[in-house]
């Protein structure tokens, strides 16, 4: 699919900025369409997995119930079935504590990893979120080349 390849690519340039700060990679490219580097691009992505977790906090304590992480994932349309999901809860809740700290860099690239299902599927709250992310100038609106980003 598409979005696993993007995704794996989007990965790999997240290494190659963790191999760059030790000093064995060349300097970092910048995508001449939207005039951000790799990794801003690539902490534009996380942004938007935070932001999307940080709308189901609903006590504003830095956490999701647990138990909702299926229907975030559904509205991602990302895998939710109940053995995904549970696996998910069993590593980042594993005091089974029925709360999962959103603001996890590895929880955010797990979900930023996994597979689109169908892109039909992804609940309208999500497209908010991303346009509010992705617009650089405020105002709700994608250029074709911030679409791409998405």
């Amino acid at each position: 699919a598409v979005v696993s390849t993007q995704s794996k690519q989007w990965y790999q340039r997240r290494v190659h900025g963790e191999l760059k700060r030790e000093g064995l990679c060349l300097e970092d490219q910048e995508d001449s369409r939207t005039n951000m580097s790799s990794k801003e691009r690539d902490e534009k992505i996380l942004d938007f997995f935070r932001n999307v977790l940080k709308a189901y906090d609903a006590n504003n304590d830095g956490t999701i119930a647990s138990e909702e992480l299926g229907s975030i994932l559904a509205a991602l349309s990302r895998p939710s079935d109940t053995e995904s999901v549970a696996t998910l809860v069993k590593r980042f809740d594993p005091e089974n504590s029925g709360k999962i700290t959103w603001n996890d860099e590895e929880l955010l690239l797990v979900i930023a990893l996994m597979d689109v299902e169908d892109a039909k599927t992804i609940d309208d709250s999500i497209f908010s979120v991303g346009f509010k992310t992705f617009a650089q100038d405020g105002d709700s609106f994608l250029t074709p080349a911030q679409l791409d980003t998405v």
